[in-house]
């Protein structure tokens, strides 16, 4: 009979095997008929002075003075930036950090930025620029996004536009070593504010996002396992 640590690293490698499967399936479909974005990962564009896979001291080298965010259990920190943010840092008792925008000229015009490290490596940046200019479309906001970014190939819709969001993505580089991007228009969800705004995404999924979920898992099937066993030597 398999240990239930055996167990536990089954179930991870499945999800972790499902979720490749998955990527592949979508974007080997959306090759067919669509132009794949080519550029690689390690090519991956520069987002207001952030790219992907960005260590916190390489951060702190462009952006002089920048925090080193405090991480979760997890190892995951995420590092909110705005102006409306009147301390330089702080840390809500969640493990969010907040960083505010204004000694830092290129994110001083922004309406509100996201950083999410991994073991102190970026894996995630989210921009939300001002509602200032009267752009047609979220399509047309995603292809000056790309010409902005230099991505070639072809953005696919992503859902329904509805009053909450308007996106459009870009998957580029190969499809377990690539990059996502999402260009739109979206709420933000830490601004008091009812309009969507233009925002930019960049997402490492399989190096990133994807080992959180993981790490994720692993915690919830530990705690599980920790309170039947706690139940099952509750001594009333």
């Amino acid at each position: 009979m398999a240990s239930p640590a055996k167990k536990r690293c089954e179930s991870v490698r499945r999800v972790a095997r499902l979720s490749i499967l998955l990527w592949s399936v979508t974007f080997l479909c959306a090759c067919s008929t669509e132009q794949p974005c080519t550029v690689a990962f390690e090519q991956s564009p520069e987002l207001r002075g952030f790219r992907l896979g960005m260590s916190v001291t390489d951060v702190q080298k462009r952006f002089a003075g920048f925090p080193p965010p405090l991480p979760d259990e997890l190892g995951v920190a995420t590092v909110d930036i705005s102006k409306l943010y009147s301390t330089h840092v702080a840390t809500d008792n969640l493990g969010n950090n907040f960083v505010d925008a204004s000694p830092y000229v290129e994110l001083s015009e922004l309406k509100h930025a996201e950083l999410k490290f991994l073991d102190g490596r970026l894996i995630k940046i989210t921009v939300y620029y001002p509602n200032d200019l009267n752009w047609k479309s979220a399509d047309e906001f995603a292809e000056k996004t790309g010409e902005g970014l230099r991505l070639n190939g072809t953005w696919r819709k992503v859902g329904s536009d509805d009053k909450f969001s308007e996106i459009r993505s870009l998957h580029c580089g190969e499809v377990t070593q690539g990059f996502s991007v999402f260009a739109g228009f979206r709420r933000a969800p830490l601004l008091n504010e009812s309009a969507k705004l233009p925002y930019v995404e960049l997402v490492d999924f399989m190096r990133g996002e994807l080992e959180v979920f993981k790490r994720k898992t692993e915690k919830d099937e530990r705690r599980k396992r920790e309170e039947q066993e706690r139940k099952e030597t509750f001594k009333p």
